[in-house]
């Protein structure tokens, strides 16, 4: 197995050493290119997380780091052809437990043990979904067993079906059960339990007839996966979005995340339950501006509350920014903020937070991406403290938030119209183009174009209607990026 371990001193805290900055806001690069935040978790008084790296669109392998936030050194482990699910990671003691797919198997899943003091690889288990193709999404583990979802990503896609498998911490399987006929890809959102053990999903069912992707909770029974209740949303959620997101909070309480519009400013609508899937109230998350929010998570606080974090934008052209709301069990906002990393503030850069860590005293250590446009090599970490903020009791509400200075970042390229039907305009007015460059949101390249002069015109129409990333070389080099969306 190939493996590597680096060992990196990072300086990209800026007017103070890392002792004496308690909050933070840094990346540093991992792998060659693409790299997507998976989870955080602690490591005795280090840091852990994994991640997905695609140094090959055919060939994706996911790794693992290991992070001294004292002394900022770095130990970086890879994983060839694995690609670790989301929440499918585990620390029992000095070993680390994955779960996730191995990558040339098209149904293939896997169980990875890997020894955090040797860094050995002490076991690989392998299982079979029984379908045509399948991917791995979330999971959870209550009383030393795992419940891991994966989802199916057959061409049939009036065949495909969302799946729950239970293993000990062996890796040996207790069940594994396959559930409802979806046509909606990636529908498994969440896995979570209740007190008594019994196991909530959180799927998207697609209802053929009235054409409609519907929220929808599954209660299993921990012994053999039955299915005890289920219960529907009231409206339909977003047909693309892929997850419909959950928690059990305390007190058994269950909320439920999803989008319903793609309109800016649109809400997320959060449905809280009991723990017998009885509709209790309803919340809307509203920006304070017209973004338009987009959760990946939802994680349970220390206390009466819980946090939901993903990225919002604020237009199609504009930036997408890391997201993270504080939420009273009850739906209340006690606060949000966004926020982006100071190495990269310009214009058409994705930022994600993906997952976080509450310490006792309230802080927060948050992961996330910064992905300027393609072949992105950063993970993004920072530390803020209860009130989300990199320093002080208070700051205000969905500020950009940063330890160092802001940069002045060249604006001066226009690209129209957007969105664009056939042909799409770019204009530098103060740079030389040299090059265009169109990505797919998977990194892949579809159109590229040699220029000449300042304006050129690129011709658009046979690509599928959706969202492209616009990679911008001028003559000396320099790099802009551009989202655009093709109808």
């Amino acid at each position: 197995m190939r493996n590597r371990i680096l060992f990196i001193v990072l300086f990209l805290c800026v007017g103070s050493s890392v002792t004496s900055q308690i909050y933070f806001n840094r990346h540093f690069e991992i792998g060659i290119s693409n790299v997507t935040p998976v989870n955080i978790l602690n490591y005795g008084e280090n840091l852990l997380f994994t991640y997905l790296n695609f140094d090959t669109l055919d060939m994706p392998q996911s790794g693992i780091v290991i992070y001294d936030p004292e002394d900022e050194i770095l130990v970086d482990y890879e994983f060839p052809n694995q690609r670790i699910g989301l929440d499918g990671a585990y620390l029992t003691d000095d070993e680390l437990i994955l779960f996730g797919k191995q990558m040339d198997s098209q149904n293939g899943l896997n169980y990875l043990k890997f020894n955090l003091t040797d860094f050995e690889l002490i076991d690989n288990q392998t299982y079979t979904t029984f379908l045509d193709r399948s991917f791995p999404y979330g999971g959870v583990m209550y009383n030393g067993e795992l419940y891991q979802g994966y989802d199916d990503e057959s061409d049939e896609t009036d065949k495909r079906e969302t799946g729950i498998i239970k293993l000990d911490l062996l890796g040996n399987k207790i069940w594994q059960r396959n559930y409802n006929p979806h046509i909606t890809r990636n529908p498994v959102g969440d896995i979570s339990s209740l007190s008594d053990g019994r196991i909530v999903v959180s799927i998207g069912t697609w209802r053929a007839s009235e054409q409609k992707r519907i929220p929808e909770f599954l209660l299993l029974d921990p012994a053999d996966g039955a299915v005890l209740d289920s219960v529907y949303g009231e409206v339909e959620t977003l047909q693309f979005d892929s997850k419909i997101r959950s928690e059990v909070l305390s007190n058994d309480i269950l909320v439920q995340a999803y989008k319903t519009g793609t309109v800016i400013g649109e809400p997320v609508r959060l449905d809280f339950y009991n723990s017998d899937l009885d509709l209790l109230n309803t919340r809307w998350i509203q920006s304070t501006f017209q973004q338009r929010i987009s959760p990946l998570k939802i994680i349970k606080g220390q206390g009466g509350y819980f946090f939901l974090v993903g990225y919002y934008t604020d237009e199609w052209e504009g930036l997408q920014y890391g997201y993270i709301s504080k939420i009273s069990n009850t739906g209340s906002v006690i606060w949000r903020h966004h926020y982006r990393h100071p190495d990269y503030l310009g214009g058409n850069i994705f930022y994600t937070v993906q997952d976080l860590i509450e310490d006792e005293n309230g802080d927060l250590t948050c992961m996330g991406g910064v992905f300027p446009i393609t072949s992105q090599k950063e993970l993004w970490l920072f530390k803020v403290n209860e009130s989300g903020c990199f320093g002080g009791a208070e700051c205000e509400e969905e500020v950009i938030t940063s330890t160092r200075e802001v940069a002045d970042i060249s604006t001066d390229i226009k690209v129209y119209p957007n969105p664009v039907t056939d042909k799409l305009y770019v204009e530098g007015q103060e740079i030389s183009i040299a090059t265009l460059t169109i990505f797919d949101l998977q990194g892949r390249v579809v159109r590229s174009h040699i220029e000449t002069s300042d304006q050129t015109e690129i011709s658009v129409d046979r690509l599928p209607s959706g969202t492209y990333a616009l990679k911008i070389t001028d003559r000396l080099g320099k790099t802009y990026g551009r989202i655009f969306v093709k109808e």
